[in-house]
């Protein structure tokens, strides 16, 4: 769960000093243990790459022209994997 949530913290951007050290640590460690530790998001990180620069984290509360609310890429992604693309998107994550 800790994996998950630094991940999903690094997806939005925000600033965790370390946190690449801890990931490799956990990573380390479950390597070892031999249980499997999913990355999220590898497929919806590729598939919103192209629009990056355009991405804000502050909240959707109104709209902003040319730009793209972080939070919004969840929900677009459960979507594309509900209604396009069912075996390309993992069941935890639509």
């Amino acid at each position: 769960m800790l994996i998950a949530v630094l991940e999903r913290a690094q997806l939005r951007g925000d600033d965790m000093t370390g946190s690449e050290l801890v990931l490799a640590e956990l990573r380390r460690t479950i390597r070892a243990g031999a249980q499997q530790a999913p990355r999220i998001g590898d497929a919806a990180r590729l598939f919103f790459k192209p629009f990056e620069p355009f991405l804000i984290d502050a909240p959707a509360d109104h709209r902003r022209i040319g730009r793209i609310a972080r939070a919004s890429l969840d929900p677009i992604w459960a979507r594309i994997g509900r209604d396009l693309m069912l075996a390309e998107v993992p069941k935890s994550r639509r």
